[in-house]
C-alpha cells in the first residue's frame, strides 16, 4: 500500500501547513500517517490533525532518526514539511531510508546558495553546512512543493523543475462567518517581528491620518510581540493611537481567537522588509520566501495592502494594493474610508480571486504527487 508520510521535527513547526497537505491528500483519499515531535502534541490537538490522518507517530528527542527510519516503507512518499537550519542533519539521515523524498521549500535561497553575510561565526557555519545537506539532498529528491507561484518560478529559473504548488493555506470553508464592523477592521497577521515587517511604517501611516479618518478605522497586530523590543513599542503605539484605534497581543493568540479575528477583518495590510537576513538565511519575501500574510489574506478572501516591492501572486494582484511610504499608505486608507463603494468593490474582486485557492482547485493542477515518485 503506498502510504504518504509528513514528517514534522522543528522547533519551529509550520503545523498549519500539515492541515493544508493533509486536505490535498485525503482528496485523493490517500492513507497519511504524521510523525512529529512529541513537543507539539499540544498543537496536534489544537488543529484536530489527529483526525484528519490515518496515524499520528511521536518523535522522541534522541531517538528520531531511528524511529523515522524503522518507520519507512519501500513505496512510502516521505514529505519533509519543516527542513531548517537546526534539523538539516535529522533531514538528511532519515531521507537515506527506503521510499521517495519530497521537501516543502520555504526558503529557496537557502537550498540553492550558499550565504556569506556575517551575523557570528558560528551562523556563518552552521548555516552554510545546512546549505550543503539541502544542495545534496534537492539532488536526489523526487519533487519539491512549495507554497506559492512566484517560488516555483524562481525554482525553475535555477533549473529545479519538479516543483509543485501547496499553499500553506487554502480558501477558507470554516463556519466562521464574515461580521459587520463600525469600523474598518485593518489586520497584520503573524508574529510582531520588526527584524521582519516594518510595522512602524503602517502604525506612521495610522498617526498621519485626520481624526476624522482615524475614528472610522482600527489597526490589529494579531500575533504575539517576538520580544520586549516589540513589546515597548506596542504599548507605546497603543498610548498613542488609543485602544479603541489599536490592537494587539502579548502572547500566542489561540487558533481560534485568530479565526474569529479575521472573520472581523477587512483588509489585510503589511510593510515587509523584503531583503530579509538573518543568522539562518538569507531571502527575498515575495520571491524565495513566503509570507503567512498574503496567505491569510487569500485564505479570507479579503483585499491586501503591501508594499510596492513585495510580490503576489498574479491570480491575486487585481485585489491587491501596493504602497511605498507611509504617506502613500495613509492616502489610500483615506480613500478607503471616503469611498466604501472602492473598498466593497475590491472585496467583490478579493472573493473571486481567492476562488483560485480553493481545495478543489489546488488538487486539480497537482499531478506529480499522484505519480510514480
Amino acid at each position: 500500500m503506498k502510504r504518504y508520510l509528513i514528517i514534522e521535527n522543528s522547533s519551529s513547526p509550520h503545523e498549519e501547513g500539515i492541515v493544508s497537505l493533509v486536505k490535498v491528500l485525503k482528496a485523493k483519499s490517500s492513507y497519511v500517517a504524521l510523525l512529529i515531535g512529541d513537543g507539539n502534541a499540544g498543537r496536534v490537538k489544537e488543529l484536530g490533525l489527529g483526525e484528519l490522518v490515518d496515524e499520528v507517530h511521536y518523535l522522541k528527542k534522541y531517538f528520531a532518526i531511528c524511529q523515522v527510519l524503522n518507520f519507512r516503507m519501500h513505496d512510502d512518499v516521505v514529505i519533509y514539511n519543516t527542513i531548517s537550519v537546526r534539523n538539516s542533519l535529522f533531514t538528511f539521515f532519515t531521507s537515506m531510508g527506503r521510499g521517495a523524498n519530497v521537501y516543502y521549500i520555504r526558503n529557496a535561497n537557502s537550498w540553492l546558495k550558499y550565504s556569506w553575510h556575517f551575523t557570528s561565526i558560528v551562523d556563518l557555519f552552521t548555516r552554510n553546512i545546512s546549505t550543503f545537506f539541502k544542495k545534496i539532498m534537492l539532488s536526489r529528491s523526487s519533487m519539491v512543493l512549495v507554497e506559492n507561484g512566484r517560488i516555483k518560478n524562481y525554482l525553475i529559473s535555477q533549473s529545479v523543475t519538479r516543483v509543485e504548488v501547496v499553499p500553506f493555506k487554502f480558501l477558507n470553508d470554516s463556519a466562521y462567518t464574515k461580521k459587520l464592523n463600525q469600523k474598518i477592521q485593518f489586520i497584520i497577521p503573524g508574529l510582531i517581528d520588526f527584524s521582519r515587517k516594518k510595522i512602524d511604517v503602517v502604525v506612521d501611516s495610522f498617526k498621519l491620518l485626520e481624526t476624522d479618518v482615524r475614528e472610522k478605522v482600527c489597526l490589529t497586530l494579531l500575533g504575539r510581540t517576538k520580544g520586549p523590543v516589540e513589546e515597548a513599542k506596542c504599548r507605546e503605539w497603543k498610548q498613542l493611537l488609543g485602544g479603541a484605534s489599536f490592537t494587539y497581543f502579548s502572547s500566542f493568540v489561540s487558533v481560534r481567537d485568530f479565526s474569529e479575528r479575521m472573520a472581523e477583518c477587512d483588509v489585510v495590510v503589511c510593510a515587509f522588509k523584503v531583503e530579509h537576513r538573518c543568522a539562518h538565511f538569507s531571502e527575498t519575501y515575495g520571491l524565495t520566501r513566503g509570507s503567512g500574510v498574503d496567505a491569510h489574506a487569500i485564505s479570507n478572501s479579503l483585499p491586501l495592502i503591501v508594499n510596492s516591492d513585495f510580490g503576489v501572486d498574479d491570480e491575486y494582484e487585481s485585489s491587491t494594493i501596493k504602497f511605498h511610504d507611509a504617506e502613500d499608505l495613509c492616502r489610500i486608507i483615506t480613500k478607503l474610508v471616503d469611498s466604501p463603494g472602492d473598498l466593497d468593490q475590491l472585496r467583490i474582486i478579493a472573493n473571486a480571486n481567492a476562488q483560485n485557492y480553493s481545495l478543489n482547485s489546488i488538487v486539480s493542477k497537482i499531478s506529480l504527487l499522484w505519480g510514480n515518485l
